[in-house]
C-alpha cells in the first residue's frame, strides 16, 4: 500500500454502497493496529492509486489523463453533457492486457466493483442516448 503521507490532503464527499463501506471499516478496525495501522483514508488512497493506475494504463498508454477545463459540478455526469466523449477517448487500447479475474484479495476485490460501476454507468449512457 503506497501512501504519500506528506502531500496535502482535502475532503471529498462521495456516495458509496452500504455494504462496500461497512465492509472497508471493518477491514480499518481490524487493521487499524500494528503493523498496518489501516485507517480509512489509507484505504480509500491506496485503491484510488491503484485504481487510477489500471485505468490509464488500460485507457491513456499509462499516462496521467489531461488536466480538466473546469472544476466538476453537481448534477448530471459529464458522459451526459458531452455524449460522444466516452466513446472516443475512453475505448480500451487493443494492445491492453485483459482485466484481472483474480479475486484473491479485498484489493482486487474493490477495484473490481469499481471497474464494474465505471461499465453500468457507461452502459446506461449508451441507453439514454439512443
Amino acid at each position: 500500500m503506497r501512501i504519500h503521507n506528506n502531500l496535502p490532503k482535502v475532503r471529498a464527499a462521495l456516495y458509496l454502497p452500504e455494504d462496500l463501506l461497512d465492509e472497508a471499516r471493518n477491514a480499518v478496525n481490524h487493521l487499524a493496529g500494528n503493523p498496518v495501522r489501516l485507517t480509512l483514508t489509507k484505504l480509500a488512497e491506496s485503491a484510488l492509486r491503484d485504481t487510477l493506475q489500471e485505468l490509464k494504463d488500460r485507457y491513456n498508454d499509462g499516462a496521467d489523463f489531461p488536466p480538466r477545463p473546469e472544476d466538476l459540478k453537481g448534477g448530471r455526469p459529464i458522459a451526459a453533457r458531452t455524449p460522444n466523449m466516452l466513446q472516443t477517448t475512453c475505448s480500451p487500447r487493443p494492445d491492453a492486457a485483459p482485466e484481472s479475474t483474480q479475486v484473491g484479495s479485498k484489493k482486487d476485490e474493490l477495484r473490481q466493483k469499481l471497474l464494474e460501476m465505471i461499465r453500468r454507468n457507461e452502459s446506461m449512457r449508451r441507453e439514454t442516448q439512443k
